[in-house]
């Protein structure tokens, strides 16, 4: 068995996405170590599943002390390893923590929207807010029957069970199971505010009923009802066929066509992150029409769907470095440089509007970009 180091924390990180991952890295880069310990960050790139690839990153390292987080998770409490190690110290009992988990889950084990402890401030691209569950400012930790797998704390090594092919669904709700079977805790530390951002958007769930019935075979002990199917699969695909000719009418350069169908499904819940990515680009695009925006400062401006995508990730992560006090100085001047130049200031509102938690540093930003 390997030894482990326990004055160091290894951050297991799967990416795909090199501009969500950068982000990320740049968050990490700004916490506060303690003395005496050392952190590395392992990236697995284009991982076949999540435990597939946290196998990987959990068998490369030698930290005692592992982080699994999502690539798209931004940690804004710059004490958080201090704070971790706190927990797990002073509680050798606790295998596991997370920011949001859960207690009395449902026995048909649909989980995605029945976590009731923690805290986190969480995006699905229509709006940044904070969820906050029960909460005891009193106590170190709450115990749950499992967390959530956008950040996953531990302090000894289990082995994630590739075995059961979960792919990309379930695999936090099984490692967390795997603790409570071997007698340890699962746990939501005490957060005075949220520790992270989650700028996840919406799961895309095509199997997450298929995994949902793997999952309730092998862990009958915990959950008591038999599978029986749940999601509209239907929907999601019509959804996804929606994107494909919006997309290529976006492309074409035909915009209020777009916004034109998606006016008339305004009033519908989609849980497909493109197409919340064309209602805002389209918001901008009417605000900009409106009010006669120069069009070399149009944010819509003959770019293909990645590259208007990474365009608005791009002003979307300045302003919550802004917000966050992440290279701040820096970051303005670039912004003032290029506000009313090729951005224009009400595309920049809007997008501030979505992505900052704080609606006043809004206004604030707003008369930086006036001066």
């Amino acid at each position: 068995m390997k030894e482990l180091n326990e004055n160091k924390i290894s951050f297991i990180i799967c990416k795909n996405n090199d501009m969500f991952y950068e982000e990320c890295l740049l968050y990490l880069n700004e916490l506060i170590v303690p003395n005496g310990f050392e952190v590395d960050v392992l990236a697995i790139s284009d991982a076949k599943t999540m435990i597939s690839g946290y196998n990987e990153g959990m068998k490369a390292s030698d930290a005692k002390y592992k982080i699994y987080m999502h690539q798209d998770v931004f940690i804004v409490n710059k004490e958080f390893i201090s704070d971790i190690l706190s927990v797990f110290q002073n509680n050798p009992e606790v295998g596991m923590l997370g920011v949001i988990g859960g207690v009395d889950l449902p026995q048909n084990a649909l989980i995605a929207d029945a976590w009731n402890v923690g805290k986190t401030y969480a995006s699905n691209f229509a709006a940044t807010f904070e969820v906050v569950y029960n909460f005891s400012p009193s106590r170190e930790y709450t115990e749950v029957e499992a967390v959530d797998g956008m950040l996953m704390m531990t302090q000894y090594d289990l082995e994630w069970r590739e075995d059961l092919d979960l792919k990309w669904d379930f695999y936090d709700i099984s490692q967390s199971m795997e603790f409570r079977r071997k007698g340890y805790k699962v746990a939501i530390p005490r957060q005075n505010t949220p520790w992270c951002i989650h700028d996840c958007g919406h799961s895309k769930m095509i199997c997450y009923d298929a995994n949902r019935e793997v999952f309730l075979k092998e862990y009958g002990d915990f959950f008591g009802e038999r599978f029986s199917p749940f999601l509209n699969i239907e929907k999601m695909q019509l959804e996804e066929k929606l994107f494909d000719t919006l997309k290529m009418y976006m492309e074409s350069g035909d915009v209020d066509e777009v916004c034109s169908v998606l006016d008339g499904f305004s009033e519908i819940k989609f849980r497909n992150t493109n197409i919340q990515y064309l209602f805002n680009f389209c918001e901008i695009y009417k605000e900009e029409k409106r009010l006669g925006v120069a069009k070399e400062c149009q944010f819509i401006n003959g770019e293909r769907w990645e590259e208007l995508v990474n365009k608005y990730n791009i002003i979307k992560f300045s302003l919550r470095r802004i917000e966050n006090e992440i290279c701040k100085d820096e970051l303005i001047q670039v912004m003032i440089e290029n506000i009313n130049k090729t951005i224009s200031c009400i595309a920049v509102y809007l997008i501030a509007i979505r992505a900052c938690v704080d609606k006043k540093e809004i206004e604030k930003l707003l008369t930086i970009y006036k001066k």
